[in-house]
């Protein structure tokens, strides 16, 4: 069992944000996004119009509000970088000092989110927090999070930002220095999604819903696909996160958290994906067998791989990560494409007892060597 908040937060999906107050704590203080921004209207995108904003069939009790942005761009036009922010850290998330002793309207001048920068998936992962953009003013901390060789948490500075939202409030312009005050290099960001919160009510029921809008008309029908209708029978509360977890010109990966409560002592949640290929003819379906080569041999060298990264983090149940054949062809396996890499999502009790929460895996397709195969992973691979 981990007893920190910075374990937590190295395992545990980002799914929904640290701003999303009506979630039980345990998820709030674990589940940040990657890097969004919301500071005000000028922040925010406006919706794209290529997305509806009601799914059919399903009355909204409010309209869809802006709660973040995801901020793509590279740092010294060398490597790619991604953030995902929101307002106001997870409620137990660790605070900068300044920000002890301030009063709870000040924090929600705060933001929080998660960084991924890079082509390889890291073991742990990089929270950033700061406040909202003061006239335009950005300075914003990154912290890595994880668990070492030992299974001890660890929560170290890994970085900073400093820069300015642009007046069009979808460009950030700065630079990026990495811990122990390395030489700062220039970084360039700009806005690829909006984040968009709704609530529905259906018979006393309430889902709540977060879902990204890029203005793709093609992207944003994928996202429509991962939507829900309600909550399903016997549950009074559920809540539906989707994630942009890679984007890029050629690939898009996207990951469902759906969380629900049906009585008893606590909710859960579930995981689902999907991952997409650019074609001629459009997007097509990927699944990790397009990926990786199918053979026993492949699938016992990932099994491996995935096992291994779960008993580092503490799972109870490692080896029930591992993924049977029927898994490698299932068009909605929770995991999802990171660079040259992936990541596998496993929701509570999947690999432990519920007290031990979700876990992710990443897996580096270095790692994995011959069986990686084929478009889009080995050339990922060759790049590299």
């Amino acid at each position: 069992m981990f007893s920190s908040s910075a374990a937590r937060s190295a395992r545990i999906s980002p799914i929904f944000s640290a701003s999303f107050d009506a979630w039980p704590q345990r998820l709030r203080a674990a589940w940040l996004l990657p890097l969004f921004l919301v500071s005000g209207v000028d922040a925010v995108a406006q919706p794209a119009a290529s997305a509806p904003a009601v799914p059919p069939n399903r009355p909204a009790s409010a309209p869809s509000q802006p709660v973040g942005a995801l901020w793509q761009g590279m740092l010294d036009e060398k490597t790619s970088i991604a953030l995902t922010i929101f307002r106001e850290p997870a409620e137990g998330a660790p605070l900068p000092a300044e920000a002890v002793g301030e009063r709870a309207s000040e924090r929600r001048e705060r933001v929080a989110g998660t960084v991924r920068y890079g082509p390889v998936p890291a073991a742990g992962r990089l929270l950033l927090e700061g406040a909202a953009p003061r006239q335009g003013r950005i300075d914003w901390r990154v912290w890595e999070v994880g668990l070492d060789e030992q299974g001890h948490a660890f929560r170290r500075e890994a970085g900073r930002l400093v820069g300015r939202l642009e007046r069009d409030g979808r460009s950030i312009a700065g630079e990026w220095t990495g811990a122990g005050g390395a030489q700062p290099v220039p970084v360039s960001l700009r806005q690829a999604a909006q984040y968009r919160e709704q609530v529905f009510q259906r018979d006393n029921v309430t889902l709540t819903e977060r879902y990204p809008v890029t203005g793709d008309a093609a992207i944003d029908k994928l996202i429509q696909t991962m939507r829900m209708t309600a909550c399903r029978a016997g549950m009074v509360e559920c809540r539906n996160g989707i994630e942009i977890a890679w984007l890029d010109r050629e690939r898009v990966s996207l990951l469902r958290t759906f969380w629900f409560f049906s009585g008893g002592a606590h909710g859960n949640s579930t995981y689902a994906a999907g991952n997409w290929r650019k074609t001629s003819q459009g997007y097509e379906s990927v699944t990790l067998g397009d990926m990786l080569d199918t053979t026993p041999a492949c699938r016992d060298t990932l099994n491996r791989r995935l096992v291994d990264v779960l008993r580092r983090q503490g799972a109870s149940q490692a080896p029930a990560g591992a993924l049977d054949e029927k898994a490698w062809r299932n068009a909605g396996l929770p995991f999802v494409w990171y660079g040259k890499g992936v990541v596998m999502y496993y929701a509570p009790y999947a690999v432990g007892p519920y007290v031990q929460g979700s876990f992710r895996a990443p897996v580096g397709f270095a790692q994995l060597g011959a069986c990686v195969r084929g478009e889009p992973a080995r050339q990922d691979e060759e790049k590299g």
